[in-house]
């Protein structure tokens, strides 16, 4: 916001841990229906949280790649260190 950006193209929402969503409920304050990218549980989740943005959803799964902005990205499992 301090940026004064007016649009987002789409979000990766890579873990449903809360400070990495925290702060984009206030996001909508510019933008609502954002595409938001990430795997069907993560997004159960967090999207339970931030419908109030109207979201535009796009579930993608483990090595499968998709597109955002131009990009292919894919999305790797990595093991958690114990």
């Amino acid at each position: 916001m301090r940026k004064k950006i007016s649009h987002i193209d789409g979000v990766n929402l890579d873990t449903s841990h809360y400070d990495h969503y925290a702060g984009f409920g206030d996001f909508h304050r510019i933008q609502n229906g954002v595409n938001v990218y990430g795997l069907k549980n993560t997004l159960d989740y967090i999207l339970n949280y931030l419908s109030f943005m109207n979201p535009v959803r796009h579930d993608v799964s483990f090595y499968e790649p998709f597109e955002l902005i131009g990009l292919n990205i894919t999305l790797l499992k990595l093991p958690i260190p114990a």
